[in-house]
């Protein structure tokens, strides 16, 4: 359709009931201003999905570590925040290059209080790495041990793939999901 717009978007617990479901979005492109514009608070949608290569049940190890960026974050907190677990089980790091570039805060912030995930932001420039593989190993010492997913855009999945490979994490346990436009 002429009005549709590709977007990506993720479950939001505290909304979702047997009748609705609740959608989370970041109004910083073109299509996600324009939907910001055309729906309010409780219109209906079109859905299209589901669409990813890696849903929670391609876990195989009980140690996780998620690694999200930009517009890859809420589908990695939407299945964070369904995974079965205990606190040290899952370890989210969100990558940013600043403070304000962070999503979700309050959100994962409020699973690390209640002991379902450990949040830990990564901000830093490309040039001073904060997800380096010596800073990976220091801020999940286990991390061999884990699983890691991945998502968010094509540079960012590069380049933490290539820190986890030089931290020794088996290309097994390493799983992507890119979103490129």
């Amino acid at each position: 359709a002429a009005d549709a717009a590709e977007i990506a978007v993720a479950s939001d617990a505290a909304a979702r009931s047997e009748a609705t479901l609740g959608l989370t979005f970041k109004g910083g492109g073109v299509s996600t201003r324009r939907l910001k514009r055309r729906r309010r608070p409780g219109a209906g949608v079109l859905g299209d999905g589901p669409s990813g290569a890696f849903p929670g049940g391609r876990r195989r190890q009980r140690g996780v570590v998620m690694i999200g960026g930009g517009i890859g974050v809420p589908p990695l907190r939407a299945i964070a925040e369904t995974m079965p677990g205990y606190r040290r089980d899952i370890v989210f790091i969100q990558r940013a290059s600043k403070v304000a570039e962070l999503i979700l805060t309050r959100e994962l912030e409020a699973l690390d209080r209640a002991g379902r995930l450990i949040y830990i932001p990564a901000v830093g420039s490309r040039k001073n790495d904060p997800l380096s593989a010596d800073r990976l190993l220091d801020l999940v010492p286990d991390l061999e041990d884990r699983e890691v997913f991945i998502c968010g855009s094509a540079g960012l999945a590069t380049a933490v793939v290539r820190n986890l490979r030089r931290a020794k994490v088996r290309r097994g346990r390493i799983h992507t999901e890119i979103f490129d436009f």
